[in-house]
């Protein structure tokens, strides 16, 4: 083993015909100031090598093909370099490889060679790079993959549920990238899902009711993960490893074409911390089933075409540090009274309709009772435990003060009878 991370090395790596290692089994070279290409002969002077980092460097050229013919590697880090052209085929061809990280440099062309077989993988980390098509097939050879990080390329094409039949992925990443059609239903059958992020691409269609489905965000996952991984939340971009990746729970969909109402069944998702659905097409209210989402952390649902009053239940979420329902179509007063009036302006920005702080448009009194009404009114409609009460309390009233005397008294029936032909009879005489 031998670990040079973190200093300030210049130059180039050394060539075989300078050194060569039967027993280095790991190699660490990152965060220095490296350059040059990498060795075309590195499997020669490096058989046995286990695991090699060289990120955080100024390595450029191509990859070399021959790390491919290193039979023991089986973790590959390159990321934060300078390397063009494309992946060789050798290096994910029947590949021991179960993390590999090639993100933030400039390689192109497909994502993986089509004949790729690395069925150890479990962390496959692509992201801010310029590669193009779709998502490959050979991946499906990858059933223990748990992160699969893509963004910020240029790829393209509709995600088939066979293209990410992973039953142990945590973290699906994908945004920034021009994939289109609707949000595959494979989705609602991942257990293990922490972190999803298909945000600015062109998926259409409904966001999937059956996402509540999904273990890790309805109730605490116990399994751990070393390996960073970057989530924007609250606006802002954060690295997440180990027993925070483990709690940290995401949903962001924003800048799609996504339309229809937002499920009520996102409210079930109890674990889930940020959830981003903004720059969407969204219509319809916003779901008082959010008041159950006690671990929201983050909630955006600006710029989209949702209507009616924002309900007083969120404002309940006292973990709630970052919100913006701002333009869209929101009408009544914001709930001043609770946690929602502790967010600026810009988080209701855009909404001609709403009034109250911290906006600067009053409510007029007529405007909030005729608010207040309609809030009232919602809550008996949607509570069907006071609906049924209501239904039984009367049947049970009417059976008991009518029926039951009837069928329990000759006396009251005689009576009971007596009574309608009196009726009866005083209504012929008058006709």
């Amino acid at each position: 083993m031998l670990r040079l991370r973190s200093n300030s090395f210049v130059g180039e790596f050394p060539h075989a015909s300078q050194n060569k290692s039967l027993t280095l089994r790991e190699l660490d070279i990152s965060c220095n100031l490296l350059e040059g290409p990498l060795p075309s002969t590195i499997n020669v002077f490096l058989p046995n090598l286990y695991a090699f980092n060289a990120s955080s460097n100024q390595f450029a050229g191509t990859i070399p093909p021959s790390f491919g013919e290193m039979q023991k590697l089986e973790h590959l880090d390159l990321s934060n370099n300078r390397f063009s052209g494309v992946i060789p085929n050798g290096l994910t061809k029947n590949s021991p490889f179960w993390y590999l990280n090639l993100s933030n440099n400039s390689l192109g062309g497909e994502l993986l060679p089509k004949d790729c077989k690395m069925t150890e993988l479990k962390w496959l980390q692509l992201h801010h790079n310029h590669f193009v098509g779709n998502m490959p097939g050979c991946l499906s050879n990858s059933l223990s993959l748990f992160l699969l990080d893509v963004r910020h390329n240029n790829l393209s094409g509709i995600i088939s549920d066979e293209k990410i039949a992973f039953a142990e992925l945590g973290a699906l990443l994908l945004g920034v990238n021009r994939f289109g059609g609707s949000i595959p239903r494979q989705l609602c059958r991942k257990q293990k899902l922490h972190l999803l992020d298909l945000s600015n691409n062109n998926f259409s269609g409904s966001i999937p009711s059956c996402l509540s489905n999904n273990l890790s965000w309805r109730e605490k996952f116990e399994e751990n993960s070393w390996v960073p991984i970057d989530f924007t939340t609250k606006g802002n971009s954060y690295s997440y490893r180990g027993i925070p990746l483990t709690l940290m729970t995401g949903i962001d969909l924003s800048g799609n074409q996504l339309t229809d109402t937002i499920p009520v069944q996102l409210g079930e998702l109890l674990e889930l911390m940020s959830l981003n659905l903004s720059h969407n097409l969204l219509t319809g209210h916003l779901p008082a089933s959010f008041q159950n989402l006690t671990n929201l952390d983050s909630l955006d649902l600006s710029h989209n075409k949702l209507t009616g009053h924002i309900p007083s239940e969120i404002g309940q979420l006292s973990s709630l540090g970052t919100f913006s329902v701002a333009y869209n179509d929101l009408s009544g007063r914001i709930p001043f009274e609770l946690h929602l009036s502790t967010f600026s302006y810009s988080s209701y920005i855009g909404n001609p309709k709403l009034c109250g702080e911290p906006l600067s448009k009053e409510c007029s009194d007529d405007y909030t009772h005729d608010n207040e009404d309609d809030e009232k009114e919602g809550g008996l409609i949607n509570e069907p435990l006071f609906f049924y009460s209501f239904i039984f309390i009367a049947y049970a009233f009417g059976f008991w003060s009518v029926i039951a005397p009837l069928c329990l008294s000759k006396n009251w029936r005689r009576k009971y009878y007596a009574t309608i032909d009196r009726w009866t009879s005083c209504c012929f005489q008058k006709w």
